[in-house]
């Protein structure tokens, strides 16, 4: 059974990884303090999964920690670009990172609440009401990030951030009406 922390847990990090590569994109110099974040909850994500047999998870969990340690030893002993050079190509890495375990992991929690009786893709009115709430939220914040200049990375960043923000409330929003309709407080048709 997929459990509740473990869907908490990925939250977290997919959250935390969108938010910290933001940073890294505004302040690249960041990256030291965003990645060893990110890294953390990528661990503690790819150990849950691994605990609870979630291989996918447990694969796009590790990602981060594993991208991290490779980059740092590469920074290192190889390419000793120094923090001025590596900062900008660590980030694309970084930003690539998160494209692939925000998907995987909103995909693999849509899933496991499929297989736990949740219906995710009946289309409902609940459903485009929050869709829409979501996006208005997303984009009053994103209107007050824009007053600032963004470069490229900044632009890809803040879109991954939106991607993350309204595909959690989507995921929450699926559990949180499952688990109301096993109450018996929703309404069944």
């Amino acid at each position: 059974m997929y459990s509740r922390t473990l869907q908490i847990v990925v939250g977290v990090h997919v959250l935390t990884l969108a938010v910290c590569t933001y940073i890294a994109a505004i302040e690249i110099e960041s990256i030291l303090v965003t990645g060893f974040i990110c890294s953390a909850t990528g661990f503690m994500v790819g150990a849950m999964a691994s605990v609870a047999k979630k291989r996918v998870l447990a694969f796009a969990g590790f990602l981060t920690p594993i991208l991290a340690v490779t980059l740092f030893i590469l920074e290192a002993f190889i390419l000793n670009l120094g923090p001025d050079k590596a900062a900008l190509p660590f980030c694309i890495v970084f930003i690539a990172n998160q494209v692939i375990a925000t998907v995987v992991m909103l995909v693999q929690m849509y899933v496991d609440l499929e297989s736990e009786g949740a219906q995710i893709w009946r289309l409902t009115i609940r459903m485009l009401l929050l869709l829409t709430v979501s996006f208005s939220v997303f984009f009053a914040i994103a209107k007050y990030l824009l007053q600032r200049d963004h470069n490229v990375m900044m632009w890809t960043a803040l879109g991954l951030l939106g991607l993350t923000f309204v595909g959690l409330s989507l995921v929450l929003f699926t559990a949180f009406s499952k688990s109301r309709d096993e109450t018996g407080n929703g309404v069944n048709n």
